[in-house]
């Protein structure tokens, strides 16, 4: 049998730990949402899964997202859009037809679930899995 008080310093040790091992997780957090906004994009839907206006032919809207950087900031995902990708996601671009490209609101649940099993996977390697 283990020793309590030696069990237990071992998991003040480990909680200690998880500041740091957080800090270099928020860069992989940022390349998920990278990569979950482009995959929008890539299907025609904004960040919450609603899909976007045809245009005015009738067509898939043909926007990229490339003029959209992910960058993070201490501990915020920072996204910014640019030109183009700003006013179709304000509804300004032609034909007057909002396609949003950032959430309306919180954070949506499909992205919710892929950065909490990101964070989950690093808390389990930082505080040992059980």
């Amino acid at each position: 049998m283990s020793d309590p008080v030696n069990a237990l310093d071992g998991m003040i040790v480990r909680l200690n730990a998880v500041p740091g091992a957080l800090d270099g997780l928020m860069s992989e957090l940022g390349r998920e949402v990278d990569a979950y906004l482009t995959d929008c994009y890539a299907r025609g839907v904004d960040p919450d899964g609603t899909p976007w206006p045809v245009t005015a032919t009738g067509a898939k809207p043909k926007i990229t997202g490339t003029q959209k950087t992910v960058a993070v900031i201490g501990h915020r995902i920072v996204v910014r859009l640019q030109w183009h990708d700003a006013l179709h996601s304000q509804g300004y671009a032609r034909g007057g037809r909002q396609r949003r490209m950032l959430p309306a609101g919180g954070m949506p649940p499909a992205l919710s679930a892929r950065l909490q099993k990101i964070v989950g996977a690093a808390l389990q390697k930082t505080l040992g899995a059980r």
